[in-house]
């Protein structure tokens, strides 16, 4: 499965969840929209593709923010990895 996230339409942290959360209705009402709430949601998205396109303007706007979304990608899927749950599972992270 793959999401199309559009960074022209990402300028804050609140707008990455929304763009993610009208690509994948999995997240729900309940979704926090912070950051702890995407640990929390992340295995949701194992095995997707996700494109970041115009990725770079995003992380001007988003900041420390942009790594911090980065680096929860990246964990899980290390922890996806030392758990040998598959590689199936990995999100491929795509940012163009």
């Amino acid at each position: 499965m793959e999401i199309v996230l559009n960074g022209d339409n990402i300028s804050c942290e609140t707008d990455f969840y929304n763009e993610l959360c009208s690509q994948n209705p999995d997240f729900g009402f309940y979704f926090g929209r912070n950051l702890s709430a995407l640990k929390d949601y992340i295995g949701l998205l194992d095995g997707y593709t996700i494109k970041w396109l115009n990725h770079n303007r995003s992380k001007n706007k988003l900041m420390g923010d942009y790594d911090k979304i980065i680096n929860i990608f990246l964990d899980r899927n290390e922890n996806i990895l030392k758990k040998e749950l598959g590689e199936h599972r990995i999100i491929n992270l795509i940012l163009c």
